[in-house]
């Protein structure tokens, strides 16, 4: 943010262009700021959480015993393989390279010309101040690094998973997160959201100066507020989709398993207590064969209940519910608060 946007600040000051001056200053550029200031250092802060939450997400495969024991060297490398890919210093420059491509090509299309903006000329070729060249070429450099260096991580966390769900893994039918023992991938998903969020926030920042600045309704971007949180909802649970075929293959091989060993234990049950011969003794009372039926029911619903993917509906609709917060407040310049809150007491009353 001190490369990034302090020197923005600075040179629009010494420009005359901080706060007056232009139709849009460079403080009320809700785009420039909301990049700046808050998604910037969203995506930032989304890097060391995934760090630290990959503990999570890749230790249980072998203390959980998912991968088999003749799997674990191949397994290790797949870890060695994903983390050498992450930390490359050769994709780093690459990325780079392609940020700054896009920076001049950006600048060089027509849309990206806005009179009375802070980092425009005001001469007849318009063309980019002092603030914009900094602006262009230094300060959104660096955003859209980060955000290809988050997409290329995300890649390699696909890779990651892909490769590991071709592994002959010991998965559990009966295991109660209802995932084969692999619920804890889904810890994935909020590790991801912050990174999301990130990117949500930029697009409703946009949106919000187009809407404020230029007028253009908000009804125009409804599609975008739409898809955007659902869309990147998908990229979140998309590699978890990988072991779909294996949690069916568990589910379907759990409930025929499960129930031949079902059948012979309620089979022993029926002779033992329903059969005609059968000579009250009074052991029924106290007796746990009951409990234990009902226990076989329960796990065998665990069996048959399966997921086709690691993670709940739960978490999925709570992180497209995160993805879309930022879309709110655009919702007042609509409809105003104190209409809002009319509507609802008139809803709840």
């Amino acid at each position: 943010m001190g490369v990034a946007w302090l020197p923005l600040l600075l040179i629009t000051l010494i420009e005359g262009r901080a706060a007056a001056g232009v139709r849009e200053p460079f403080l009320v550029d809700l785009n420039a700021q909301v990049r700046l200031l808050v998604a910037l250092p969203l995506l930032l802060g989304a890097e060391p959480l995934i760090t630290c939450r990959s503990q999570f997400l890749v230790g249980p495969f072998i203390e959980r015993g998912i991968v088999k024991q003749r799997d674990a060297a191949r397994f290790a490398g797949l870890v060695d393989a994903a983390e050498s890919l992450r930390t490359s210093t050769t994709v780093g420059i690459v990325l780079l390279a392609v940020s700054s491509g896009l920076a001049g090509w950006i600048w060089r299309q027509n849309w990206s010309m806005r009179a009375g903006v802070w980092y425009i000329t005001d001469s007849t070729n318009p063309t980019l101040t002092i603030g914009g060249w900094w602006y262009v070429f230094v300060s959104l450099n660096i955003f859209r690094f980060v955000l290809l260096r988050w997409y290329y991580r995300l890649l390699v966390w696909y890779r990651f998973l892909w490769r590991v769900s071709r592994l002959d893994l010991d998965l559990n039918p009966l295991h109660p997160d209802r995932a084969g023992g692999l619920g804890f991938l889904a810890l994935s998903i909020p590790a991801l959201g912050l990174g999301f969020l990130a990117q949500t926030t930029a697009l409703a920042g946009r949106i919000g100066g187009r809407v404020l600045r230029d007028g253009v309704s908000i009804d125009s971007f409804v599609a975008e507020m739409s898809v955007a949180p659902v869309l990147l909802t998908v990229l979140s649970v998309l590699p978890l989709a990988f072991f779909c075929v294996r949690l069916i293959q568990v589910r379907l091989r759990g409930s025929v398993d499960y129930g031949g060993f079902a059948t012979l234990y309620v089979d022993d049950f029926r002779r033992r207590w329903l059969s005609k011969d059968r000579h009250s003794s009074g052991e029924l009372l106290g007796t746990s064969d009951i409990q234990s039926l009902a226990d076989l029911s329960n796990s065998y619903q665990v069996v048959t209940s399966v997921r086709l993917l690691p993670v709940g509906i739960t978490v999925l609709l709570g992180h497209a519910v995160l993805l879309a917060a930022p879309f709110l407040p655009l919702a007042l310049t609509k409809i105003p608060i104190d209409e809002l809150i009319r509507r609802i007491a008139e809803k709840v009353i």
